[in-house]
């Protein structure tokens, strides 16, 4: 056995060097981010060395699977004087990639989420290839909040009212009501369309008759009711007539009091 001595004894040396090398860079990134719906959050993923290090791959991506942003061919050099800040540009939706070298020999790569869901919780990696080894870091991003809505608005024509509600998720409904009654039974069309980041657009129109309407959205999954939309009055067709310019009002009893005014000013001209 002894022959094999050797061999090992080199093994156990290569690795301890290899080990080295490596814990000469380190990356790691701030504690675990958590963001609220529709906000913007940025995850930070900073890398430090102790000697020149040359950077083959550095990337972000998220549950180990398409990449969100990356840089390349960087090298930190103790020699290099000029630092470099640059935007990168990302093929993903709603994300921002910067680069920033913050010493020289050390930098941040830095992924920003905008417009964020429910969905987008979960595992972010960032991920290191150098000629010191391969290093990464995770940030586990949690959302505040279970369901989430973009924007709501509310349309109207002479036959019919429309609420749509945008940037939903999860799946959601819209409930109309009038007072306490409901008349999500009454609606005439009802549409979902799926958006690119994979939220909903909910649009429901209902038939326009007079008075106050409200409309809102509905979350089957949470059960709860996220927003609403009173729809204006209907003005009724005599309502309208009784409306001049700017919203003054016209009395037709006035004509009434003019012509009194004028036949007694005509009898009196007489006597």
């Amino acid at each position: 056995m002894r022959p094999f001595l050797p061999g090992i004894i080199w093994m156990v040396v290569a690795v301890r060097l290899t080990l080295t090398k490596t814990e000469l860079v380190k990356v790691h990134t701030k504690d675990n981010p958590s963001v609220s719906c529709q906000k913007s959050v940025t995850l930070h993923c900073n890398v430090s060395s102790e000697e020149n290090v040359t950077i083959d791959d550095l990337f972000w991506s998220r549950n180990h699977n398409k990449r969100l942003c990356a840089v390349g061919n960087i090298t930190l050099h103790t020699e290099n004087t000029k630092l470099q800040t640059k935007n990168l540009t990302t093929q993903q939706h709603r994300f921002v990639c910067n680069y920033n070298q913050t010493s020289q020999l050390s930098l941040s790569l830095s992924l920003t989420l905008q417009n964020a869901q429910p969905f987008d919780k979960g595992t972010y990696t960032c991920k290191l290839f150098s000629n010191r080894g391969i290093k990464e870091t995770t940030a586990d991003l949690e959302f505040q909040g279970s369901e989430c809505y973009k924007d709501a608005n509310e349309s109207s024509n002479d036959t019919h009212r429309t609420c749509t509600f945008t940037g939903v998720y999860p799946d959601g409904e819209v409930h109309w009501f009038q007072g306490s009654n409901n008349l999500t039974g009454s609606a005439q069309t009802n549409t979902k369309q799926v958006e690119t980041d994979g939220a909903l657009t909910v649009t429901s129109s209902l038939k326009r008759e007079k008075g106050t309407y409200n409309c809102s959205l509905w979350i089957p999954s949470t059960g709860v009711y996220l927003a609403s939309r009173v729809t204006p009055v209907l003005l009724t067709f005599e309502s309208r007539s009784q409306l001049g310019n700017g919203g003054v009002v016209t009395f037709g009893p006035v004509w009434k009091l003019f012509w009194v005014f004028f036949l007694c000013h005509f009898i009196f001209s007489l006597v």
